[in-house]
């Protein structure tokens, strides 16, 4: 079980990483281990700085991880290794790159991520540690092209055979070996983002179908590993997905009881770490379709009271992190639902 001192000791640890790194480096710039070294710190890095909540950190963190990849694979393009590695990293920034609305750079980065392991895939396709590197890629263009599709329907088209292909491969993996907790993991992390896109694209009944799916998957992760901060959060984002679905199909009542339940596992997940701003960015998403289902049922005293908790999970990841306004999902329309019940969002805006 993580807990904020486990936390802050994996910073340390990850800091100290990156330092040695970027020594060896300045001492052996063209080394290929060295480079591969630093490439490997910074992605680590960057995901407990994300965790944190230290988003402007982990992106330059990132960037310093492709730029290291690529140089050491322009130094080895014959290294596997070092092409998964470089493949890794260009699929994590990718997907930062979306969740802070950079849309563009990470579908970008996504490509190059799929273009470096597509390739490894085709020559060996049994070997599940290459399936599971282009499932991941595909997800990470899927999903950046479904954000580039808020403004642009053609690419929610564009983006559904990435996510179709990302879930069709983790449900292959995962029923291979039915006990192993990541292949669950992932399985439902997929259906996650398919299912939202499916949603956005009002194919309701697809979306439910599939987050039904998932959501029994994530119900026997909770038993095989009750104790993972992961398994809560991916059981609260797969109720979510039915929260905003049954949104937009309309059923009220549905989506109350799915925002619940959603943050009855995401309250489970920061128990072990308060501090987790991956949880707590899609805990203000509960809060908020708490607040739309209590306005579309004439209750505006609710819809204040969760507003308020949606506000208050805001500010304080503003306060640890000023540019996690741009990491906040739909931040601009969370603050215009607040004007339009009435609450002050001066800190906010």
């Amino acid at each position: 079980m993580t807990n904020p001192r486990n936390a802050r000791e994996a910073a340390r640890w990850a800091d100290e990483a990156v330092t040695l790194s970027a020594r060896w480096v300045a001492v052996e710039p063209r080394t290929v281990d060295a480079l591969a070294s630093a490439t490997i710190a910074y992605t680590r890095g960057a995901t407990t700085q994300e965790i944190s909540g230290h988003i402007a950190d982990a992106l330059l963190s990132l960037e310093k991880s492709v730029d290291y990849g690529e140089r050491a694979l322009a130094a080895a393009p014959r290294d596997t290794t070092v092409r998964i590695l470089v493949s890794d990293s260009h699929r994590i920034y990718s997907e930062l790159l979306a969740n802070t609305k950079r849309y563009s750079d990470a579908v970008f980065h996504g490509r190059r991520a799929l273009e470096l392991i597509e390739p490894l895939w085709e020559r060996n396709p049994n070997v599940r540690l290459l399936r599971l590197k282009l499932l991941y890629a595909a997800s990470a263009v899927g999903g950046a092209e479904g954000c580039l599709g808020k403004t642009d329907n053609s690419h929610l088209l564009l983006a559904l055979p990435y996510l179709e292909r990302a879930v069709s491969l983790s449900e292959e993996v995962m029923l291979a070996d039915p006990r192993n907790t990541r292949s669950k993991t992932s399985f439902i992390a997929h259906c996650s983002r398919l299912s939202h896109l499916l949603t956005t694209m009002k194919r309701f009944d697809a979306a439910r179908r599939l987050s039904e799916k998932a959501n029994a998957v994530a119900r026997e992760l909770i038993v095989l590993d009750p104790g993972s901060r992961r398994t809560w959060y991916l059981l609260g984002a797969i109720q979510a997905d039915l929260g905003w679905m049954y949104i937009g199909s309309r059923d009220t009542p549905k989506a109350r009881k799915a925002f619940l339940a959603s943050d009855e596992g995401l309250a489970r997940g920061l128990e072990m770490d308060p501090t987790d701003a991956v949880i707590l960015e899609l805990r203000a998403g509960d809060f908020e379709g708490l607040t739309r289902v209590s306005l579309a049922s004439g209750d505006i005293p609710e819809a204040r009271q969760w507003m308020r908790r949606c506000l208050d999970v805001m500010r304080g990841m503003v306060r640890r992190d000023p540019s996690a306004r741009t990491y906040i999902a739909d931040y601009p329309d969370k603050l215009k639902l607040a004007h339009e019940i009435g609450m002050p969002t001066t800190d906010l805006d």
